[in-house]
């Protein structure tokens, strides 16, 4: 499972900042900003996390709510 995972689209649909996905999605900040800058890329667990918030962001943060 190899997902072509872009994290600042997915941030930039959701119309959140570094900060505010950090925050939202419980994903330290210093990560997102790696990803995005091309130094690291989420391991695989983590791109599925992402893909689950790409798809729907709205599930996510009420699981995490909970």
């Amino acid at each position: 499972m190899d997902f072509n995972i872009q994290v600042k689209e997915i941030r930039s649909k959701l119309n959140l900042s570094q900060t505010e996905f950090s925050k939202t999605f419980n994903i330290p900040l210093r990560s997102i900003q790696n990803w995005e800058q091309g130094y690291r890329s989420p391991d695989t667990a983590t791109k599925s996390y992402l893909k689950i918030i790409s798809e729907d962001p709205e599930m996510v943060k009420y699981l995490l709510e909970k």
